[in-house]
């Protein structure tokens, strides 16, 4: 049984938003056009009565969530991102330990 794990999460970052201009042939100073880029996803960690160890951790120790999509012309919005859950068992003591800046 294993009851002692070290695994790294990451969250996915956002898209990039897009530089664009409204170009019209009647609209010689359009104004911008540029869409936002879609929200990264997010990381939970969900506790369930399903596990009673964390045989799950033992190979696979990194989990990275996805990142939104860039933003398009003509005010097109990048896709967000489903959210990342990670599921454990009930009664898990978590430590943060960083690495880096957040």
């Amino acid at each position: 049984m294993i009851d002692n794990a070290k695994i790294e999460l990451q969250a996915g970052k956002g898209g990039d938003g897009a530089v664009a201009f409204r170009r019209e042939k009647y609209e010689p100073t359009g104004g911008p056009a540029g869409g936002d880029g879609g929200d990264g996803a997010s990381i939970y960690i969900k506790a369930t009565n399903s596990l009673s160890t964390l045989e799950e951790f033992r190979y696979k120790t990194k989990y990275k969530a996805s990142n939104g999509e860039d933003g398009m012309g003509k005010k097109r919005f990048g896709k967000k991102v489903r959210i990342f859950i990670c599921l454990c068992q009930l009664e898990l003591l978590l430590e943060k330990v960083q690495a880096g800046k957040l």
